[in-house]
């Protein structure tokens, strides 16, 4: 009788720990981030016919966020973060669930930037950091590389 007691009150209490350790995995920031090519329109003092590089983090978790630097990481391991501009949203930044954070950059000034960086160096990947200095990581497609090469 005690030992099926023990059996069942070590299933319970597994239990209990499983769903905690599911919960707190659930209330952890859940950030996608995305890198895409941009075509501005309609925006004063932009050239039409120029492409930015849009990189949007994304709160797909099931509570709010803060959203505190953005940046490009670089293959030496030095880091482009994010200066803001006319089109680009101030960081830092408050995530609603479902909500979304845009930054750009103009491809002629991350070119020269890593003309200043020297020979062979390229853009890694895109990033976010939250309030909690976690990191989050977008990567660069083809036709971005494309665009800084």
């Amino acid at each position: 009788m005690n030992e099926s007691i023990a059996i069942y009150a070590a299933v319970v209490a597994t239990i209990a720990l499983g769903w905690r350790i599911y919960e707190w995995f659930r209330q952890r920031p859940q950030i996608k981030v995305k890198v895409m090519v941009l075509q501005k329109s309609g925006v004063p003092g932009v050239d039409f016919s120029k492409k930015f590089i849009s990189v949007t983090a994304m709160n797909s978790g099931h509570y709010p966020t803060t959203i505190s630097i953005a940046g490009l990481r670089m293959s030496n391991e030095k880091d482009l973060q994010h200066m803001p501009s006319v089109m680009s949203r101030q960081l830092p930044y408050r995530l609603d669930v479902g909500e979304s954070v845009q930054v750009e950059y103009d491809p002629e000034d991350l070119k020269e930037a890593l003309r200043r960086e020297g020979e062979g160096i390229s853009i890694e990947f895109a990033w976010f950091r939250d309030q909690a200095d976690r990191l989050y990581k977008g990567k660069l497609t083809k036709p971005i590389r494309n665009i800084l090469s």
